[in-house]
């Protein structure tokens, strides 16, 4: 089945099963009363064949409403389904009224005799337009009734408009069932959609992230690496580069939209601060003592020599100047900025960065 057939999930008519199983529960709840009206006695019983005839037309009819506001009303608002269903309504209710009308006549016509006695002895039996009025001395007359439908011709528009308000209200019944069920579906799709929205925009984001920040860390940790391995510190390289190894194996399996335990996260987070934190190495035999009382990031190394210091992590942007307690002459300054970028002054004092431009958003034409 193509997506532009009318029965297809896409289609004009995609919500068919649920009309046919709203329409065919409606009109047996209908047969169901009627047969229920029926064990009260024979008279009520025999109305139950044209009664079936009547649910019989009212199932085709109901089938047609609903075409109807599918045609004129199919991704409309209520109002207008309701209109349309409104509308339609009114014709099925009047042919559902004169063929209950004709079908009430026909089964008269066609009825077993009847016979009913009087106080005074009299019976009156009766066996379609034929009927026998028999005394008790046993003289009878028989006379026969013109047709019904000569005996409310005149009455007939009234009783078509009676009938029809009747089957209208019926009719709409269902419409206002089957208009409600719709609405209910839209919402449920709609709650389902921006559910879809909110998680592919979510998912998209942490991907996003993950992309934007990837290479700048693996840009700095790769510097950090040749700077160790040029100045001869093997060893501390080998440390880093399994760290960033575990730290990219662990965070690249992890699924983004998956939670994950605190300890998971406190751990991968550790590997990351290990890999981030500066380093203040002395390979030389000369005791330092390096300091800093910047207010972004104020931290004390006791005298040391041939060894690297604790690192320290630099979690505050700012400028950050350090100094040497034993050597005067000794000083830099830490530029620290709100982002995972870096750089190292060349001889001149002179640094550069690689910045991303954010694209432009994409805007509507005309």
């Amino acid at each position: 089945m193509s997506a532009g057939s009318p029965l297809s999930p896409q289609g004009r008519f995609a919500d068919w099963r649920l009309a046919t199983q709203s329409i065919i529960g409606f009109w047996a709840f209908y047969l169901v009363t009627v047969l229920l009206r029926g064990l009260l006695g024979p008279e009520a019983m025999s109305a139950v064949g044209y009664r079936g005839i009547n649910a019989a037309l009212g199932l085709v009819l109901t089938f047609l409403i609903y075409a109807a506001i599918r045609l004129f009303a199919r991704e409309g608002s209520i109002r207008r389904m309701a209109i349309v269903a409104a509308i339609a309504a009114l014709p099925a209710a009047v042919i559902m009224s004169a063929a209950s009308l004709k079908m009430a006549t026909w089964s008269d016509q066609m009825s077993e005799q009847s016979k009913i006695t009087t106080q005074e002895g009299i019976a009156i039996v009766q066996r379609g337009q034929n009927v026998r009025i028999i005394k008790q001395g046993g003289d009878e007359l028989e006379v026969n009734l013109p047709p019904v439908e000569e005996i409310i011709a005149s009455k007939m528009p009234r009783l078509i408009a009676d009938g029809t308000v009747t089957w209208y209200f019926l009719l709409a019944a269902w419409c206002a069932f089957f208009i409600a069920m719709t609405q209910q579906h839209r919402t449920r799709l709609t709650e389902l959609r921006l559910a879809e929205a909110e998680t592919a925009a979510h998912a998209a984001q942490v991907r996003a992230l993950r992309y934007q920040v990837n290479p700048h860390f693996l840009f700095n940790t790769l510097n950090s690496l040749s700077s160790l391995v040029m100045s001869g510190r093997a060893d501390r390289a080998e440390e880093m580069l399994m760290a960033l190894s575990t730290f990219f194996r662990t965070s690249l399996s992890m699924d983004p939209s998956v939670d994950v335990s605190v300890s998971e996260e406190i751990a991968l987070q550790r590997l990351y601060l290990d890999i981030e934190q500066v380093r203040f190495p002395n390979r030389d035999q000369i005791r330092h003592h390096v300091y800093s009382f910047s207010r972004p990031k104020r931290f004390e190394l006791p005298l040391y020599k041939g060894e690297d210091a604790p690192p320290v992590l630099f979690d505050k942007p700012g400028v950050v100047k350090i100094g040497c307690n034993i050597h005067d002459w000794m000083s830099a300054i830490i530029l620290v900025l709100p982002n995972d970028r870096f750089a190292v002054t060349r001889e001149d004092g002179t640094f550069s960065l690689a910045v991303e431009l954010p694209l432009a958003e994409d805007k509507p034409v005309g």
